[in-house]
């Protein structure tokens, strides 16, 4: 994707820079949806890790600690190329308690906990509001840093009062950007014997690959309503979100809808295609129909898999909180802070900000 045609902020210059050349530069610390109580059947392990992929630091925590990772909860996951930070919830009666006397507890040099408490319930994904970042920009040569720091101010701004493209990250594609057609291949019954025997051994890998799908065909109907000039603009048949609650309802009274929207009631939500989601008529429902055709699939084809993909509506845009841009003059730099929601990727924001150097693709982030 190139990142100039996503700018909703495109009346300003962006910055010319770079980000995450070193773990530091890019922090990441999930905002839960709850703290622990401090009482209960399992232990919630507030844990930094540096430079770490996720699977390898669950599996580095469960060895640690003597638990089979399959009993290990979190409610997300985080980048690899990154500071970040995070509950793990651990089954008590599992855990050798001497090992959490005194934190902050080294599992190795890449990973901290550095406090334990406990609670009732096994933390689950989802159990999170959302992520604050802390990125630093470092700026190209060519960049006055006093002209880039208030145009960073002006494109946060904006972000932050008209919302930004809700699009799922390049990491959520895979390393190699395939994940996606392997999915499709799989919901369209065309996938080869090697993939096939790949999902049968590794659930994980169904379940990625499926929702891969789901996510590219969830940024392009947001790039096609973009296109259109449509993304504040109320279609009878839209789906709804209230931005509040998160309830969805089919729009049929678009003069209304549209004041609402307006007011900053109500998102339009795009598709995240299953047997559950709710269904968009009119104007949408034919956009949302010609975009599966495209990839040979109809809505029925992921009837075959109603546990790992039943579809849900998602907001097309998401509004950035607790911005801030302060200049690190001594590096020639920009930090800035920001929080998303779960599930919302810190590149949609970067996108708006950023003008690659040397034509240099963004690199992957939560």
């Amino acid at each position: 994707m190139n990142g100039q045609e996503l700018r909703r902020s495109a009346a300003i210059e962006p910055i010319k820079g770079i980000f995450k050349t070193t773990p530091e530069d890019f922090e990441v610390e999930e905002v839960p949806a709850y703290e622990p109580s401090g009482e209960g059947p399992h232990l919630y392990l507030w844990v930094e890790e540096r430079d770490a992929s996720a699977n390898w630091a669950l599996r580095q925590i469960a060895k640690y600690f003597g638990v089979d990772k399959r009993d290990i909860g979190r409610a997300g996951l985080k980048d690899r190329q990154a500071v970040t930070r995070q509950y793990y919830s651990l089954p008590r009666h599992d855990v050798d308690e001497s090992l959490l006397e005194s934190p902050p507890i080294e599992v190795n040099d890449q990973i901290k906990v550095l406090r334990v408490s406990a609670h009732q319930n096994k933390l689950r994904r989802g159990h999170l509001r959302g992520n604050l970042f802390g990125i630093t920009i470092r700026l190209a040569e060519s960049e006055d840093l006093t002209s880039a720091l208030e145009r960073a101010r002006q494109i946060l701004a904006l972000c932050s009062e008209q919302g930004v493209l809700n699009l799922y990250g390049e990491q959520r594609f895979g390393a190699a950007g395939d994940t996606g057609e392997q999915g499709f291949a799989l919901l369209a019954g065309t996938a080869d014997k090697k993939l096939q025997s790949k999902i049968k051994r590794d659930r994980f890998l169904k379940r990625l690959v499926l929702n891969a799908a789901q996510s590219d065909l969830f940024n392009a109907v947001a790039f096609e309503r973009q296109a259109r000039g449509a993304l504040n603009q109320v279609w009878e048949g839209d789906v709804l979100s209230k931005r509040e609650s998160g309830g969805v309802f089919v729009c049929e009274d678009p003069e209304t809808d549209q004041a609402r929207l307006d007011d900053g009631e109500l998102v339009l939500a795009g598709p995240m295609f299953g047997p559950k989601m709710v269904q968009a008529t009119g104007q949408m429902g034919e956009l949302e129909e010609k975009i599966l055709a495209a990839r040979g699939l109809a809505i029925s084809d992921f009837e075959k898999f109603p546990k790992l993909c039943s579809g849900t509506r998602r907001p097309m845009l998401v509004w950035p909180e607790n911005v801030d841009v302060s200049a690190l003059s001594e590096e020639h730099a920009l930090r800035v802070r920001f929080f998303l929601p779960s599930g919302s990727y810190a590149t949609i924001v970067l996108r708006e900000l950023l003008s690659p150097i040397d034509g240099a693709e963004f690199e992957q982030s939560p």
